[in-house]
């Protein structure tokens, strides 16, 4: 869910870590850790306007080294990863990295809207989400409480109706969500007297 704390959260994981591998204090109830070599970090990125190069060109490029760089003794922490391309490619790609980074026995945490992935992953991965309450008003309400397994896997129009407060908009964004949701019948087959050769 869009501003619910994931980049956030990601960002403080990785401050503690570099604190208590620092051997300081750490900020938490609790803490286990064991000493990492590399700590990567792909948290909100975007375009290299001195490259040249797109959003997507430089998460791939980022996710290159972090494919080279994963082994047991690294820690990933990826906001967002694919999210510059299409949904279809995003999620393969999303797949092949988390069932890398499982392979190589890497510590990882990932944040996604890709929420498909689950259900392609047949691996020992955990999902959490952090958990959202949506008021009758078009309120919401953020929990900021890592709960289990994925959170609900379309919130962004929920989200926009928090911030812009038009009911009429919002009532429009929802029909055009659920015509994108719907899935059209597959086409019959032609009968084969369409196809009489001339």
């Amino acid at each position: 869910v869009n501003g619910a704390g994931k980049s956030t959260l990601l960002r403080a994981i990785g401050v503690n870590v570099i604190l208590a591998q620092a051997g300081m204090y750490v900020a938490a109830d609790s803490f286990k850790l064991r000493p990492y070599h590399y700590l990567i970090t792909r948290i909100l990125g975007g375009d290299d306007l001195h490259k040249g190069q797109g959003t997507f060109e430089v998460e791939m490029r980022d996710l290159s080294t972090i494919l080279k760089l994963a082994n047991y003794n690294s820690l990933i922490l990826g906001d967002e990863i694919c999210h510059g391309t299409e949904v279809s490619s995003g999620l393969a790609i999303l797949a092949a990295t988390i069932e890398r980074l499982t392979a190589a026995r890497t510590s990882f945490v990932l944040s996604t809207h890709l929420h498909q992935v689950c259900s392609l992953i047949d691996s020992p991965v955990r999902y959490y989400h952090l958990s959202v309450i949506q008021r009758e008003d078009l309120g919401i309400i953020y929990e900021r409480k890592l709960k289990p397994g994925p959170g609900p896997s379309q919130y962004g129009i929920e989200v926009m109706g928090h911030i812009i407060n038009d009911r009429e908009f919002y009532t429009n964004a929802l029909k055009y969500r659920k015509l994108i949701n719907w899935k059209s019948p597959s086409p019959r087959p032609r009968s084969k007297s369409a196809l009489r050769p001339s």
